[in-house]
């Protein structure tokens, strides 16, 4: 029976069309670091890159000790983890300062980490 069931799926899966994703080019941009300075987009080509739009006190805020590890466990091989706090619902603090000493404490989070921004507009970060 399974012997039968794998040869099903080994034969339909290649007949639904399903290929392999193509890498895109990370788009050159900045943002604004929450330790000063820039994040350049430029320096990321040819690495993974992660950008996750975070939000310390939403009730999902626990995966971000998950991204650190997956942070710890792959940059060593070029993945770069951005976090991006957004108060679009009312679910981050004040300030990007605050929130990282939030996400550092709470979740042992070390990640690079942009200003508060803006994202709801679709149209561009906006650091607050």
């Amino acid at each position: 029976m399974k012997r039968r069931l794998f040869l099903s799926l080994a034969t339909a899966l290649p007949a639904l069309g399903l290929t392999r994703a193509r890498a895109q080019a990370v788009p050159s941009f900045t943002f604004p670091s929450v330790d000063g300075g820039d994040y350049d987009t430029a320096g990321w080509r040819g690495r993974p890159v992660l950008v996750v739009n975070t939000a310390s006190m939403c009730g999902f805020a626990g995966q971000l000790a998950d991204m650190q590890a997956l942070h710890d466990a792959y940059a060593p091989r070029g993945l770069v983890v951005l976090a991006v706090p957004s108060n679009d619902f009312n679910q981050e603090l004040a300030s990007g300062a605050e929130a990282k000493a939030y996400c550092e404490l709470q979740y042992g989070m070390t990640l690079p980490m942009d200003l508060v921004a803006h994202l709801s507009d679709g149209d561009s970060l906006s650091a607050s």
